[in-house]
């Protein structure tokens, strides 16, 4: 179980160090219109409360980090929020990887159920934020008529 922490918290650390990286990169360079048109990317820069969001998006592994990152800078949160949201964001997922990649090391398969209920969990927590904007959105186009 010791190791298994061990091995959760330098996959933590790898995490924050490689998002920090990622946004230094995307910082420095020019990125595609493709990645500006992007949905979850609109979505991210029209967020009522960003930190939220971009914690919410790091937390789901369906939406890619990069577009996170880029949204981060466009949003341009200091350095102290962008480091908490991605440590608490990265935290669920990072503990999933870290747990059940120990489980399946040492052929624990039953350890595996409750890994996998809260990956779909969190991939579910996407689609109800995705469907909640939908309706906003609906809403908000009824009010406007």
């Amino acid at each position: 179980m010791l190791r298994t922490a061990v091995r959760l918290l330098i996959s933590w650390y790898g995490d924050i160090l490689g998002n920090c990286l990622v946004r230094i990169a995307i910082d420095k360079s020019k990125i595609s219109t493709k990645t500006r048109e992007n949905r979850v990317y609109r979505y991210l820069l029209r967020q009522r409360y960003p930190i939220l969001g971009l914690a919410t998006a790091f937390a789901v592994p369906i939406i890619p980090n990069l577009i996170t990152n880029y949204a981060s800078l466009r949003l341009k949160i200091k350095k102290s929020y962008y480091l908490a949201t991605v440590a608490l964001g990265t935290l669920p997922i990072t503990f999933l990887y870290a747990y059940s990649g120990h489980a399946i090391s040492a052929l624990k398969f039953k350890q595996l159920i409750p890994l996998v209920i809260i990956f779909l969990l969190l991939c579910c927590l996407y689609l109800v934020i995705k469907c909640g904007v939908k309706r906003v959105r609906k809403y908000r186009h009824r009010r406007k008529n």
